[in-house]
């Protein structure tokens, strides 16, 4: 399933609502940048169901270069 988000916070929201529809393992792909990173994150943490990964296409990608190890979108989908 694919969904976009709309305005600030939407990404937060987004995830909640999918988060709480499941008790199963759920996998979140992130695909923006920090913001929306960030967003998804903040969405998932009461959640112990959720798996958090990011495809870095925002500007700056700090997470991705710098935790995640991934500096584009070609390396974070070859893993």
């Amino acid at each position: 399933m694919r969904i976009f988000i709309q305005k600030k916070d939407h990404a937060q929201q987004l995830t909640e609502n999918i988060l709480k529809k499941s008790a199963e393992r759920t996998y979140i792909i992130s695909v923006g940048g920090d913001g929306t990173l960030h967003d998804v994150i903040n969405g998932a943490a009461s959640f112990s169901n959720a798996l958090i990964t990011c495809v870095p296409a925002g500007l700056g990608n700090d997470f991705a270069r710098g935790i995640q190890k991934t500096g584009n979108i070609a390396d974070a989908l070859s893993y």
